[in-house]
């Protein structure tokens, strides 16, 4: 129903008898089109179709066009004024001989409305940050050199340019991701857009640094305001939606007031050198360029030193940082490799034997029990034979999750080698522990496995269970005791759970 769609309005600048007024708006209502002819006409109407009658002489076209502001379809008598027009359009405007039919002179307005539509959405695109919707770093600057070429008088209010940059947040990035990252300059962009005036604006200069330019009674009354933002920020509790991660977030803020001589460019300098010894005098702070020159709270120093010496700080700061977090990747990545299966990513052999003696000696000193399960994948030789060795690796990794997803948290698994793999379960009686492995069997039989080239394979698994026992000396004698029921269980049949009574 048209009543329920958004209509644009046409300012329809034709004579009386160019197209009777019934039969232009039902004609105009097919493209969401209402016109407002003539008397009706009051300057905001979206599109303007203007009819060039007999009292504009050769020449006097375009400047009939020109004081029309938006976009145009113009009507013309003949073709040499058409001819004509097309020398002076703008682009995306129009023109129609007046012999045209009223469908095609109301589909030539619905194409220059969308086109006019659309290169308003590129626009509003290219001015807003893709990220966090308030201005882009060229849009504010466009606010900015408004400002500066408008005659408001500075002396009725006192303006400010506030940059603020988000304490540390390089490491939020790095230990919880981009993705959190995102979500909380997206909130810092809420939080700056609620607490700034109507004529205030906020921008994003990059990164995690921000911009604003505060318009208010009197200095003080400018400092309050930023400090307040300051509260609220550092107050705020971000939430993460891919989690239960909170975060409290802090941002140093420099200001820059504003005079009546004052060159834009110079005060973002100003302010940019007020945040860094906002950072300098412990982050999460407000520091106005003015205060800096003042000759009771500066520390003495010449600005411009004092300015580099603070940057430094934080360039090495976070260079640190970031060498840091490096450093512990790499270590972390080393272990990783060191003790885990690149294959299957359960521990390897190496891992296993070392916290099996680990285990063995705690379980032995404190009499606790220690249950453990050799496991073999039947007939694996022939899945390599018969279907290729990169399906053989397909498999051990298919079983390798199925083994993970069927044993308790507390239990932990490692590839012993080859097909063979041990699953080692702390605190587990010899009856618990059967009852695990009969799981992870029953689970591996009922797979639905396929090679590469979709075969299907049968997959199963026999599988040995011993307990450690008093007349067991070391872990060796444990995991020969485990191998003996596995040997058992291939002998009695494959696919099945025997263990050492």
């Amino acid at each position: 129903m048209l009543h329920n769609k958004i209509m644009y309005s046409v300012a329809w600048r034709a004579p009386d008898n160019f197209y009777s007024v019934d039969s232009i708006q039902s004609e105009l209502s097919h493209y969401m089109l209402a016109a407002k002819v003539n008397g009706s006409i009051n300057g905001d109407e979206n599109i303007t179709l203007l009819y060039m009658d007999s009292s504009i002489g050769e020449g006097e076209l375009e400047t009939a066009y020109e004081g029309v502001s938006s976009p145009t379809l113009l009507i013309v008598r003949t073709s040499a004024e058409e001819v004509e027009a097309f020398r002076f359009l703008k682009s995306g405007d129009d023109v129609c001989k007046a012999d045209a039919p009223l469908k095609l002179i109301a589909a030539r307005l619905n194409r220059i409305l969308q086109s006019s539509n659309h290169q308003v959405q590129l626009e509003n695109a290219r001015r807003l940050d893709p990220l966090t919707g308030v201005l882009s770093r060229w849009a504010f600057n466009e606010e900015i050199a408004h400002y500066s070429e408008s005659d408001i008088p500075f002396s009725s209010e006192s303006r400010a340019i506030v940059f603020l940059d988000l304490d540390r947040f390089k490491q939020l990035n790095d230990t919880y991701g981009h993705g959190v990252g995102d979500e909380i300059l997206i909130e810092v962009a809420r939080l700056l857009s609620e607490e700034v005036g109507p004529e205030d604006k906020v921008g994003r200069l990059g990164g995690e640094e921000f911009v604003l330019l505060l318009s208010r009674y009197n200095t003080q009354t400018v400092l309050d305001s930023v400090e307040m933002i300051r509260q609220r920020l550092a107050a705020h509790e971000f939430k993460s939606t891919n989690g239960d991660s909170k975060f409290h977030v802090t941002a140093s803020f420099g200001v820059a007031i504003l005079g009546p001589q004052s060159q834009f460019e110079e005060s973002f300098r100003q302010a940019d050198m007020a945040m860094y010894q906002a950072k300098e005098n412990g982050r999460n702070n407000m520091v106005s360029f003015d205060s800096m020159q003042d000759p009771d709270t500066s520390v003495g120093q010449d600005i411009h030193i004092q300015h580099f010496e603070n940057v430094t700080r934080v360039v090495n700061e976070r260079v640190t940082n970031l060498i840091t977090l490096l450093g512990r990747r790499l270590i972390e990545t080393a272990r990783q490799e060191a003790n885990n299966d690149a294959l299957t990513q359960l521990h390897n052999r190496r891992y296993f034997d070392n916290r099996l003696s680990r285990e063995f000696e705690m379980a032995k000193k404190h009499g606790r029990t220690l249950t453990v399960a050799l496991m073999d994948i039947d007939n694996f030789h022939g899945v390599n034979i018969n279907y290729g060795w990169p399906t053989g690796d397909h498999v051990l990794r298919i079983f390798s999750n199925i083994a993970s997803e069927n044993i308790r948290l507390v239990d932990w698994l490692a590839r012993y080698g080859g097909e063979e793999f041990c699953l080692v379960m702390l605190d587990t009686e010899l009856d618990q522990g059967v009852e695990i492995a009969e799981r992870i069997r029953v689970a591996v039989a009922a797979s639905n496995v396929q090679s590469l080239d979709h075969r299907p394979v049968n997959l199963t698994v026999s599988i040995g269970v011993a307990k450690l026992t008093d007349d067991i000396e070391s872990p060796v004698s444990l995991v020969q005791k485990a191998s003996e029921a596995l040997i058992h269980a291939k002998n009695s049949g494959r696919n099945r759970v025997h263990y050492d009574s």
